[in-house]
C-alpha cells in the first residue's frame, strides 16, 4: 500500500509538470506572437523605401532577434514537455500500476495523428480530415513566416 501511495504522488507530480509545461508553452507563444504582431504591424505602417529610417532598420533587426529567440524557446519547451509526457506514459503503461491512460493509449494515438473512437464517435485532429499538423509544428511555421518577413524586409531596405 505504501508503494502505491508513493507512485501516486510521483504520478501527480509528473502530471502537474505536464500541465505546467503546457501552460508555460501557451503563455510564451502568446507573448511572442503579440510582440511580433505589434512589431510587424508597426513596420508595415512605417515602411518606406524612399525614407530608410534607422528606426525601421532597428525594428526589423529586433524582430528577427525576437523570432529566433521564440524559435529556440519553442524547441526547449517542446523538449521539456515531451520529456514529462513520456514519463507520464511510462507510469500509465506499467501494467502493475493500473493507471487510467490520460497520456497513453487513445490519447497518444490521437496526438500522433490517429483516429480513435469514443462513445460511438470517431475523433481525429486532422485539418479537413487530411493533414495532421501538431500545434508545435504549426507554431514553428508561424515563427518561420515572421522570420521570413523580417529577412525579406531587411533585404528590401538594404538593396534599394
Amino acid at each position: 500500500m505504501d508503494s502505491r501511495i508513493k507512485k501516486e504522488t510521483q504520478y501527480k507530480y509528473i502530471f502537474n509538470m505536464v500541465l505546467h509545461e503546457s501552460k508555460f508553452a501557451w503563455n510564451t507563444a502568446s507573448i511572442f506572437l503579440l510582440v511580433n504582431s505589434v512589431l510587424a504591424g508597426f513596420i508595415i505602417n512605417n515602411f518606406n523605401l524612399k525614407d530608410k529610417g534607422n528606426f525601421t532598420l532597428i525594428a526589423l533587426i529586433f524582430g528577427l532577434i525576437i523570432s529566433v529567440m521564440w524559435f529556440s524557446s519553442l524547441y526547449r519547451i517542446k523538449t521539456r514537455q515531451g520529456f514529462w509526457m513520456a514519463k507520464a506514459r511510462e507510469f500509465e503503461k506499467d501494467t502493475k500500476n493500473n493507471w487510467f491512460p490520460i497520456f497513453s493509449g487513445d490519447a497518444e494515438t490521437l496526438a500522433n495523428g490517429g483516429i480513435v473512437k469514443a462513445d460511438s464517435n470517431k475523433f481525429d485532429l486532422k485539418i479537413l480530415g487530411i493533414i495532421h499538423l501538431p500545434s508545435q509544428k504549426a507554431l514553428g511555421i508561424i515563427i518561420s513566416l515572421f522570420i521570413l518577413f523580417y529577412i525579406l524586409a531587411l533585404i528590401l531596405i538594404i538593396t534599394t
